[in-house]
């Protein structure tokens, strides 16, 4: 690979994108978590226990939401960078005919396992009750959901991550502003009614990316059962991960309960708070799945490697900050929830500071049980998933609960990421070989050239000298190449004298792969395509 720019289009994306998208999964999951923290601010340590007993249900409604939604904006991106429009437009009408009719069956559901659900538990009192009123606030929710995010994951797909970064600042704000209001009010119910609004006026934001002139997202309502078989294998990594999370917190919750009594439940929704934090770190790769899906597409394996490598470098750097900052706040963690107990003060910031310690193994993780599907490997994702959100948790904490008691079940939790991807570099070594480690790219004997530029007169000059050179080296015919470096100047000659004034002012990067004697411009990764009218231009 051979590259004009170091710091070029892919690059700048790639950070800006991440940044979204981080921003993204910290407002998520301060909306997520501010319900358990006004909780303990405003009613007591009981109000804490209750949201935590209703927690699982939330992810088993993320659980389809993400299932759906990362499935469609993934077929989404791989069939426009296959420029196969007609197919992107099915799957998206695909996705919101499911998500709709998903919405009504979710909601009929929970309001006929109500009772039962809280019966398992065997809980009274307080805590009972309180959780059967914050419960009864989210019927709404139940049916937004899996549209909320099916809109919230193809826009991100659709590149416009100023919209979303909006968004995920507008809920950010918008939930506890709203629970806090309404929680004077309204009780532990205030708090589920935030969380409704919120998501209303984001899904209105959402929206508003339609109305752009750069919008590439179209709807063919439909259903296909294959399609749909499709979607499920390829969301599966992503969003097993939340039924696994529902299992272990279900199983956790009535393990608590009956080993350490109630009012634990407050110091596990510290353990629960660091292990939602680590979600965050999937941000790594949610940055890179537009150029993975498309680079996977074209059969790009010279990006797919670049791109892999950056979301790692970007795990590890987060990992190691989250780490520092976890661990030096963990003393203040139990405030957030009210906990006043001594005895269950000291628990919690000992699960604050000892999990604090994973998130590294926990970035590594995610980033490569995320990427795995992405690349038709979905086994091997699901399988990081499964390991690490549901079978290393419930054997190593109740395991080890047995030995140090809540002491115990915590090193449990932290051991899960470490045992994860122990278990992951031994099966593909032993399955595909040492060298498929971590990308599960095969070598191929094509030459693939990779070059970003500024569209000005002295990279354009640079670009043919440079691409004349590569060809030379594949031994390509040399009326070819003259044909192709004719393109080349023609084509971004009358893009650069077209758009003289937006070019000055948007300094904007394009790339030009070549495979062989097959050269293309990337126009669906410019930053600027609506207002550089390129789509006349290339190809």
């Amino acid at each position: 690979m051979k590259l004009l720019r170091k710091k070029g289009f892919m690059a700048k994306k790639y950070n800006s994108l991440l940044l979204a998208s981080l921003l993204g999964w910290l407002v998520s999951l301060v909306g997520s978590l501010s319900d358990s923290v006004l909780a303990g601010i405003c009613i007591s340590e009981e109000a804490v226990a209750a949201v935590e007993l209703v927690a699982p249900f939330l992810n088993i409604l993320m659980f389809f939401a993400a299932l759906l939604a990362a499935g469609i904006s993934t077929l989404f991106s791989t069939y426009q960078g296959a420029f196969e429009k007609e197919k992107a437009a099915r799957i998206n009408g695909l996705g919101l005919v499911v998500a709709v009719l998903s919405g009504i069956l979710f909601t009929v559901l929970m309001l006929v396992f109500k009772n039962t659900y809280f019966a398992f538990y065997g809980s009274s009192g307080v805590i009972d009750t309180l959780g059967k009123e914050y419960y009864s606030c989210f019927y709404f929710l139940a049916f937004s959901y899996p549209i909320y995010w099916l809109l919230y994951y193809l826009v991100a797909a659709d590149g416009d991550d100023k919209n979303v970064l909006l968004c995920d600042l507008v809920t950010a704000i918008s939930n506890p502003i709203f629970s806090l209001i309404f929680v004077g009010k309204f009780g532990i119910r205030g708090l589920g009614y935030g969380t409704v609004l919120s998501n209303v006026i984001t899904v209105i934001f959402l929206a508003a990316h339609f109305a752009k002139k750069n919008n590439s997202i179209k709807f063919k309502l439909c259903f296909s059962m294959p399609e749909f078989a499709k979607v499920c294998a390829i969301g599966s990594s992503v969003s097993l991960t939340q039924i696994y999370l529902a299992v272990v917190d279900i199983v956790m919750n009535k393990f608590i309960i009956m080993r350490f009594g109630a009012e634990y439940l407050a110091a596990y929704a510290v353990v629960n708070l660091i292990l939602n934090f680590g979600g965050c770190f999937s941000c790594s790769i949610d940055a890179a799945s537009p150029f993975v899906t498309v680079a996977y597409g074209e059969k790009n394996y010279v990006t797919q490697k670049n791109i892999l490598r950056f979301s790692l470098r970007s795990a590890a750097v987060l990992g190691v900050t989250f780490t520092v900052v976890e661990f030096f706040i963990a003393g203040l963690l139990p405030n957030l929830f009210g906990i006043s107990d001594p005895e269950i003060y000291a628990a919690a910031v000992y699960a604050g500071r000892i999990l604090a310690l994973s998130n590294l193994g926990i970035s590594f993780e995610c980033t490569l049980a995320f990427y795995y599907p992405k690349i038709n490997q979905t086994l091997l994702g699901n399988l990081y998933s499964i390991i690490y959100s549901l079978i290393a948790p419930l054997a190593f904490a109740l395991l080890l609960s047995n030995v140090g008691g809540f002491h115990g079940m915590v090193w449990g939790f932290f051991l899960a990421p470490f045992v994860t991807l122990l278990f992951g570099y031994l099966y593909v070594v032993k399955k595909y070989g040492k060298e498929m480690y971590p990308f599960m790219i095969k070598e191929t004997e094509d030459k693939i050239f990779v070059h970003e530029l500024e569209i000005n007169q002295e990279e354009i000059v640079a670009l043919n000298a440079k691409v004349k050179e590569d060809l030379e080296s594949c031994n390509v015919d040399g009326t070819i190449i003259n044909q192709v470096q004719l393109m080349l100047e023609e084509t971004f000659m009358i893009v650069k004298d077209k758009n003289e004034e937006k070019l000055r002012i948007l300094a904007p990067y394009i790339r030009c792969t070549h495979i062989h004697d097959n050269i293309h411009m990337d126009e669906h990764l410019l930053p600027y395509l609506g207002e550089l009218d390129l789509a006349p231009y290339v190809r």
